[in-house]
């Protein structure tokens, strides 16, 4: 859970609304291949607070690597701070494979 606090009161966060927040961030990209949120996407905040998301997905072929990575750490990246309010500190792709579908 993370707890934001501000001048009105306090919220809190579930790990699921950033896997969440994760998933939208890889659903739009025609490179990913399709997966279970559970099965690939990890969420950690570390003892100062710092927010890790740990993705590990399988690319289509014929895609450029680098390229769908760093764009796919800029999507999670700009859609947590727009849609929680929260930075990521890091962001790690691990590349399982690909596939032809």
């Amino acid at each position: 859970m993370k707890v934001i606090e501000n001048e009105k009161g306090n919220y809190t966060i579930s790990p699921k609304v950033f896997k969440d927040i994760a998933q939208i961030s890889l659903d739009n990209n025609p490179d990913v291949c399709p997966g279970k949120k559970d099965d690939y996407i990890g969420i950690k905040f570390d003892d100062n607070d710092n927010l890790t998301v740990n993705v590990s997905l399988r690319l289509k072929q014929g895609c450029d690597v680098i390229k769908t990575c760093s764009r796919l750490q800029d999507n999670i990246k700009d859609n947590l701070n727009l849609m929680a309010g929260v930075e990521c500190a890091n962001i790690n792709i691990d590349i399982q494979g690909f596939t032809s579908k």
